[in-house]
């Protein structure tokens, strides 16, 4: 047995119980605290179950909020007679490489993992160092190791280190393209104008996605998009001008300039899912104006108008917005796409569902209006 393996029990004697009681007990405090009632409880059962919060914070967390099936008797038994850490952690379903991961990591059941040699090595050279990264993380790495592979997790995990990939990502599109590029033979995969490569940045990544799902749609339905459609001129009600913010630069300056987070939204800006206003008076800026259109409902709607800072608009503001957004030929602004036809849709992604042996929630086996904005996986990610 490997002496960095082995598990050693906490020494537990007269002189020194406190103080390793209150070190157990600072360390427990940096898990998550919804779950540190059980961690304490589990590591109480024995010394061994103890010292895994030092030796190995993920296998504890594992034992004390568990996931389905998870073999939790064989596993304490296994820790209590003093088996080695990578014979328990193969045990339990956890790969070894878990043992680099603090704490404030873990923030609900632990999915399942990749554990292949190549990726054990690249992946710990992409652990976050920021706490703000590190809650999103672990989700981030199990799923789209799932619906990307593992080379596209690893990129994935990356992106959470660097400061400026912000905002909103879209990993289930971002999986699904990242899967297809690198099998070039599928019917999908022909209409990928750019395709994933581990030097990509998420700007570009971003875009290619995109892109390539509207060409995606283009083959389905015949139109390339389902925009959110009105007037871009400037048009002034009640002594406030509405003009509109439309390229990448424009947001980002007004987000500057408003102090918000308007640039979080640059994705459905360019899928036409939101589109923005800056509200003003006398050429200064009162507020920045978010309309919407929902996939599930053709008529633009005021989404959400904030002043500077994030501060509630001005009632006056909001009866200039509703009178400007009436003042628009509605009718003409919804636009369906057309039908997609359900044969066409299952040869597109049979191969994908076949290879995954199952058809995600956000990539369902009958097709649907919208399918595109469907494709946004937000929980714990």
């Amino acid at each position: 047995m490997q002496a960095h393996t082995a598990l050693a029990p906490l020494r537990l004697s007269a002189t020194n119980g406190r103080a390793a009681q209150r070190r157990l007990e600072k360390q427990l405090r940096r898990f998550d605290k919804r779950y540190r009632a059980p961690l304490a409880w589990m590591a109480s059962r024995h010394p061994r179950i103890a010292d895994l919060a030092f030796s190995f914070p993920a296998l504890l967390f594992a034992l004390s909020v568990r996931r389905a099936r998870f073999p939790a008797g064989a596993v304490i038994d296994a820790v209590i007679r003093g088996d080695s850490l990578k014979d328990v952690a193969q045990l339990a379903g956890l790969p070894l490489w878990l043992r680099k991961l603090p704490p404030e990591m873990f923030v609900g059941p632990i999915p399942k993992l990749p554990d292949g040699e190549v990726f054990r090595r690249r992946i710990c050279n992409a652990l976050p160092k920021r706490k703000s990264a590190m809650r999103r993380w672990l989700a981030i790495v199990a799923f789209t190791a799932q619906w990307g592979g593992e080379d596209f997790a690893v990129w994935a995990a990356a992106q959470l280190t660097n400061p400026k990939a912000r905002g909103r990502r879209d990993w289930a599109r971002l999986s699904l393209w990242a899967w297809h590029s690198l099998r070039p033979g599928l019917p999908a995969s022909g209409l990928i104008a750019t395709p994933w490569t581990p030097a990509i940045a998420i700007d570009s990544a971003r875009d290619a996605a995109r892109a390539w799902l509207s060409a995606v749609n283009a083959r389905l339905t015949g139109v390339s998009a389902m925009p959110l459609v009105l007037p871009r001129e400037f048009r002034e009600v009640d002594g406030y001008a509405f003009q509109p913010i439309v390229t990448r630069e424009e947001v980002i300056a007004e987000a500057n300039a408003m102090e918000n987070c308007i640039r979080d939204y640059l994705d459905d800006v360019a899928d036409g899912t939101v589109a923005f206003w800056s509200v003003r008076k006398d050429g200064e800026r009162k507020a920045v104006l978010a309309v919407e259109r929902l996939h599930w409902n053709p008529i633009p709607r005021i989404h959400q108008m904030q002043a500077k800072a994030n501060a509630d608009a001005p009632a006056e503001v909001w009866c200039a917005a509703a009178k400007w957004l009436a003042g628009h030929d509605l009718v003409a602004a919804c636009v369906r796409g057309s039908e997609i036809e359900p044969g066409a849709w299952r040869a597109l992604w049979k191969p994908y569902w076949l290879d995954h042996r199952k058809c995600p929630w956000w990539l369902p086996h009958s097709p649907q209006e919208g399918w595109q904005h469907e494709m946004r996986v937000y929980p714990n990610l």
